[in-house]
């Protein structure tokens, strides 16, 4: 848990130095990072199980439909993080770090986001590898 604490602490670090809103950015990028996840997942299930996920017919709906989950996430984000005061004491926990710290450690984490990405693609991959399509 340490590493997606500090994930959060080095994303909003960096969205706060310039941007307008670093909240709502800081959880885009870790939404964004969850949904390659779950992607990720329903793809590898789809491979080996040969299960196809059911999608939900919104009617033509589909961005209304993204827009309804990102909502009610952020609002969960928000009371978890900033009224709960866990934001704060995530900032503390990572704020004496030593300069070769950060260095390491924005590495890995910029690392990490774009294994996230790049695991999702190979798991489409595999998918079309293993299953033909």
């Amino acid at each position: 848990m340490r590493a997606i604490r500090y994930f959060y602490y080095r994303v909003f670090n960096y969205y706060q130095s310039g941007d307008e809103m670093p909240f709502f950015s800081t959880y885009l990028l870790i939404f964004i990072s969850l949904f390659f996840h779950f992607l990720t997942i329903l793809s590898l299930i789809e491979t080996v199980f040969n299960v196809l996920p059911t999608s939900i017919d919104t009617g033509g709906f589909k961005r209304l439909w993204s827009a309804l989950v990102i909502i009610p996430f952020y609002v969960l984000y928000n009371q978890y993080f900033v009224k709960a005061g866990y934001h704060e004491k995530i900032l503390k926990e990572f704020k004496n770090e030593t300069k070769y710290q950060k260095r390491v450690s924005s590495f890995y984490t910029v690392a990490y986001f774009i294994f996230t990405v790049i695991f999702f693609f190979l798991s489409l991959w595999l998918r079309a590898e293993v299953r033909g399509y």
